[in-house]
């Protein structure tokens, strides 16, 4: 278990980059299918998913490691360890505040430490569904059931549950001081302010930015480009309409969504942070609708 869990975090410091992250370690149960002469066998594991920006038409990518010791072939006293690698692009729905259905499909490769019986290493495809639950401190349950085709023609059902934590940018703190600039509102519109103030609001349960506001954040990177050796810290915010957790998140991918572009207008990747706060940081009380509008936005800060 410590290498499964070894692995998994040295692939995600491979594809850091300031952005939230879960990590879910996992017990589960294989059922085995076709003519496959292993019999049913439980699994542990751990998985990390990253979420991705608008850009893609995932919401998140997870790399997990399932592994079973001692497993039996059906037909003889032998037993063998298997071990589960896969890279999987996930899709989520939200249902309600507490919960969400996601769908999942990728690739992966079955390990097989004593091969008998025709029962090989290979690669395989996996396809399946899911759903969460949110809990408290962020923290969620997710179940799901996995379809395994191997490349081979053997097939394999996996179910599995899993405690999901966030980490990431969430806590992030600043060591240096942060020049702020405020807001600027008029008739509730997202404006920039002569290529010195940046600020976009968005729909509800969204992190796309409008085509009427894109022009926003391409004037403030080329005012970005005119202030020697500056940084951009891109603020993620959400009013507080569903979960913590789900909020966090949703932040965070409105972070990222204006730091695209600004990426495509020109801006170095490493001159630009993002940090979701979700519902902590309110510009005014969410206690109508004008006000959680007002709330579901980016702020851009310089440093």
């Amino acid at each position: 278990m410590k290498k499964i869990l070894a692995s998994v975090l040295l692939a995600n410091l491979l594809l850091a980059n300031n952005t939230l992250y879960e990590i879910k370690p996992m017990v589960g149960y294989v059922d085995t299918k076709d003519n496959v002469d292993i019999k049913n066998h439980k699994v542990v594991g751990v998985g990390v998913s990253k979420d991705l920006t608008e850009q893609y038409l995932i919401d998140e990518l997870e790399l997990s490691i399932l592994q079973s010791k001692d497993v039996d072939y059906r037909n003889s006293s032998e037993d063998t360890k298997i071990t589960l690698f896969s890279v999987n692009g996930i899709k989520n729905y939200k249902i309600t505040e507490n919960f969400e259905l996601y769908a999942l499909g990728g690739l992966g490769y079955e390990r097989i430490s004593d091969s008998e019986y025709g029962n090989e290493s290979d690669p395989f495809f996996n396809y399946g569904v899911g759903v969460g639950y949110s809990l408290p401190n962020d923290l969620s349950i997710k179940v799901d059931a996995r379809h395994e085709l191997k490349f081979d023609n053997d097939k394999n059902i996996i179910y599995t549950v899993g405690l999901s934590i966030p980490f990431g940018q969430k806590n992030a703190s600043k060591k240096k001081e942060v020049k702020k600039f405020e807001m600027k509102k008029k008739d509730d519109m997202t404006i920039s302010n002569v290529n010195k103030d940046l600020s976009v609001l968005f729909e509800v349960d969204s992190y796309t930015i409008k085509d009427s506001d894109i022009n926003a954040v391409k004037e403030y990177a080329q005012y970005i480009k005119t202030v020697p050796n500056v940084k951009i810290v891109l603020e993620g915010h959400t009013d507080s309409t569903g979960t913590e957790s789900y909020n966090m998140k949703l932040s965070q991918k409105r972070a990222n969504s204006a730091k695209e572009i600004l990426r495509a207008s020109g801006i170095s990747e490493d001159k630009i942070t993002t940090i979701g706060y979700g519902e902590t940081k309110p510009f005014v009380p969410n206690d109508t609708i004008e006000n959680r509008q007002k709330n579901r936005r980016v702020i851009g800060q310089l440093k």
